[in-house]
């Protein structure tokens, strides 16, 4: 649960469809495109003018049409008034929930490539994936977690990792295979 800048807690997971016939014939919710669009809007000044303290954007939307879900765009970043308050001017129009998070994109970016998988690979470590939050914790998958969990914790820091068994990819693995022609 994240803390939006009301002071009233914000239930950002996903929700999911109640029945199978749930989904968007479309394939897309309705509201998409205009949440979309306002990303477009503000992103740019996002990035310009307040990139210490911008982190990333998430959509709100119902999963399918029985699915209440108010429509919203949630705006990650680290407390600041004025971003806020450009965001509102900039899209009066739109339910925006500020969530706030640790770090911003920039800090993001950098944390991310301040790992040497050269350096961890000259050691006999294998880093098969990385992802990094906006709360700055990282998830390191190797093969051999037990082994390098010390290692990388004394590196980035105890509260700032997480490590997971997780073996190479191959090629088999597609994460969203194209669908087969008919």
């Amino acid at each position: 649960m994240a803390r939006a800048n009301t002071n009233e807690a914000v239930a950002i997971a996903p929700t999911t469809p109640a029945t199978p016939m749930s989904t968007w014939t479309s394939g897309m919710p309705p509201g998409q495109n205009t949440l979309d669009s306002a990303i477009e809007r503000v992103q740019p000044m996002l990035q310009k003018d307040y990139a210490d303290w911008f982190s990333t954007f998430a959509l709100q939307q119902p999963s399918g049409p029985n699915d209440k879900t108010e429509y919203a765009l949630l705006v990650y970043r680290i407390p600041h008034p004025a971003l806020d308050e450009a965001v509102r001017k900039a899209l009066p129009d739109i339910k925006v929930v500020f969530v706030d998070a640790k770090i911003s994109a920039k800090q993001h970016d950098a944390l991310m490539n301040s790992v040497s998988f050269g350096y961890w690979k000259d050691r006999g470590l294998q880093i098969n994936s990385l992802s990094c939050d906006f709360n700055g914790v990282c998830t390191f998958g190797v093969d051999d977690p037990d082994k390098w969990r010390a290692a990388l914790e004394a590196e980035y820091g105890k509260a700032k990792v997480i490590v997971e068994k997780q073996g190479p990819a191959t090629p088999g693995d597609a994460v969203n295979p194209a669908p087969t022609p008919k």
